[in-house]
């Protein structure tokens, strides 16, 4: 296989005069017989050159979680992060840091984050106006991902909908009393869009909405199992015969609880979850759920993102991913 060395050698110039012609070097100066003769030596000894790619800085990215006990432990969320900076390493982009928001809450913290050079921050989540208004003055380009922001671009999926789909299947499955353990981060609890989906599907149905059964656990799992057991320790008549939990975590939690006090699944009570994480098809019974595409939520956040930081000025988009009912034995 032919070198540059043997190029240059065949054309009788130097390496550095063959790089800087086949490079087109608009600033080197050669005669146009120097030219010629170098390029017919790369034909006759068959000589591909590669040229050299430009290194381009890598940017630096910013994530800001939802509040959840454990930074990483919620699967969810989780994983749109591990698709998120898997796409953004394609683009050259290095998340350096990932915060949720009781760690920006710290001043110190908030200080320490974005006192260094950020190139962009997806935020997971609806912070206080303060605080999403100080991020805003610090770094120019802000993605928003299942937040509801209306001057950012936003990549998510439609809350209320993927809600009303499982507490419809929980009624055409001939449930008719239904409770509600989960949570709602930074927002109102009641003010939720789950809980406004569960109040209209039922109310549509003609069914009871119990405001008393619309249980905020924070997404603690202790609090969720506490909820469940207090929801199901009365007689049947004030008992639900349906519990839809916030996440696959709090549901997988709960259903080994309900085993314990004696009840069948789904015969005495239903569950239904909501992400279907990998847990929600080994769980016993097998858990019912409602699918969020994390995987492309994550790689189209990181899409847009770049395209910003690289100059795209288009109108703000916002991309509604589809969801999926994914039906199995709890229900």
């Amino acid at each position: 296989m032919s070198t540059i060395r043997d190029v240059a050698k065949y054309a009788g110039v130097s390496i550095a005069t063959v790089s800087r012609i086949l490079s087109e070097d608009v600033n080197y100066k050669a005669t146009e017989q120097t030219r010629k003769r170098v390029k017919d030596a790369t034909i006759a000894l068959n000589y591909t050159h590669k040229r050299r790619q430009q290194k381009v800085e890598a940017k630096n990215i910013c994530c800001i979680l939802s509040m959840t006990a454990e930074k990483y432990a919620d699967p969810y969320f989780s994983s749109i992060l591990t698709a998120l900076e898997s796409r953004l390493m394609e683009h050259n982009c290095v998340i350096t840091a990932v915060r949720n928001y009781s760690e920006l809450s710290n001043p110190q913290k908030l200080d320490l984050t974005f006192g260094r050079d950020l190139d962009g921050i997806v935020i997971m989540d609806d912070l206080p106006e303060d605080v999403f208004r100080y991020i805003c003055s610090r770094v120019k380009y802000v993605v928003g991902c299942d937040t509801a922001y209306g001057n950012l671009d936003n990549i998510g999926f439609d809350l209320f909908n993927a809600s009303v789909q499982a507490v419809k299947h929980l009624i055409d499955r001939g449930y008719q009393k239904i409770a509600y353990v989960g949570g709602a981060n930074l927002k109102d609890f009641r003010g939720d869009k789950r809980q406004i989906a569960i109040r209209s599907t039922l109310e549509l149905a003609g069914l009871e909405y119990r405001p008393q059964w619309m249980l905020d656990c924070k997404w603690d799992i202790g609090l969720c199992l506490k909820f469940v057991r207090e929801l199901l320790s009365v007689p049947e008549e004030d008992r639900p015969d349906a519990i839809f939990v916030g996440n696959d975590t709090l549901a997988s939690a709960a259903l080994p609880l309900i085993r314990e006090m004696g009840f069948t699944v789904p015969n005495d009570v239903a569950v239904i979850g909501f992400n279907n994480d990998s847990i929600s098809s080994y769980t016993f019974p097998e858990l019912t759920t409602v699918a969020i595409p994390v995987q492309e939520i994550g790689k189209t956040t990181a899409d847009v993102l770049y395209n910003r930081i690289c100059g795209d000025t288009c109108m703000v988009r916002n991309v509604v991913f589809p969801t999926e009912l994914v039906i199995r034995s709890s229900t």
